[in-house]
């Protein structure tokens, strides 16, 4: 039977990788991976662009070293952080050569750090230590989450039936993960119903001790301008800030 250490990701933390017992039988590849699709890493949502960011491969220390120092303490003790319900706002710092303040590294660095938490819960489920009763990491690009909030309101009956159930999912998900990756925050303005709803869910979390890590091209204070003072200080009261500046690698295909 083909050993499956090439494929899994739990491997390098797996005594069993590579011997006759990493095959399609072991229980933690299961609940990692599935049997064809599904399992935990695919229920994340996070793409798979990002979905071996960890800090053995973070690419960040060079050119952001406060930030790499924050992602490292934050993953070497995942499961007390999130825990403790600690978030996080990554924010880029624009410069002349990069003034959207992209590709920086900021989901790269906010995947590693939720990678890095699925991988130890589910070592918890598969040890019987601590077990799983919602998906530990959700991924939600802030576009998608807006426009599917939108579609609700247009269309045909059917087409606003469809996007109020994926709506519907998308705020489940967003309220019971573990640990939520809010990718892209400051993408565009809102409308007023929309921005008290985040805010609402927001304040769930916050409420309920359940952290939120946030990207985001723009410093806090443009939140409050982009969508709402409200939504501004309730990400300030939930998370640390970590700047990120340089150039935009995502042109040589490095960061995200």
């Amino acid at each position: 039977m083909q050993t499956l250490e090439n494929k899994c990701f739990l491997a390098d933390r797996c005594s069993k990788a590579g011997t006759a017992q990493c095959n399609i039988t072991c229980y933690p590849y299961v609940l990692t991976h599935g049997i064809s699709k599904g399992g935990f890493v695919n229920a994340t949502g996070i793409p798979p662009k990002y979905r071996n960011s960890l800090l053995k491969n973070l690419p960040i220390k060079e050119d952001n070293p406060e930030a790499y120092a924050v992602a490292k303490a934050y993953i070497e003790d995942v499961i007390t952080f999130v825990k403790r319900g600690v978030g996080l706002f990554l924010y880029s710092v624009p410069n002349q050569l990069n003034r959207m303040g992209t590709g920086t590294g900021k989901t790269t660095a906010a995947t590693a750090i939720g990678n890095s938490y699925l991988r130890e819960r589910i070592i918890q489920q598969a040890t019987g230590e601590d077990q799983i009763e919602f998906q530990p990491t959700v991924f939600i690009r802030m576009a998608e989450f807006q426009n599917t909030y939108n579609n609700q309101f247009k269309g045909t009956f059917e087409e606003k039936e469809k996007a109020t159930s994926k709506f519907n999912k998308m705020t489940t998900r967003f309220k019971h993960a573990e640990l939520l990756i809010l990718d892209d925050i400051s993408l565009r303005s809102a409308t007023e119903n929309f921005t008290n709803l985040l805010y609402e869910l927001l304040d769930d979390r916050y409420i309920n001790e359940k952290p939120v890590i946030f990207t985001s091209n723009y410093p806090l204070e443009k939140i409050g301008e982009i969508l709402s003072l409200q939504i501004q200080s309730r990400i300030d009261g939930m998370t640390e800030q970590i700047a990120f500046k340089g150039a935009d690698k995502r042109k040589g295909g490095i960061l995200g």
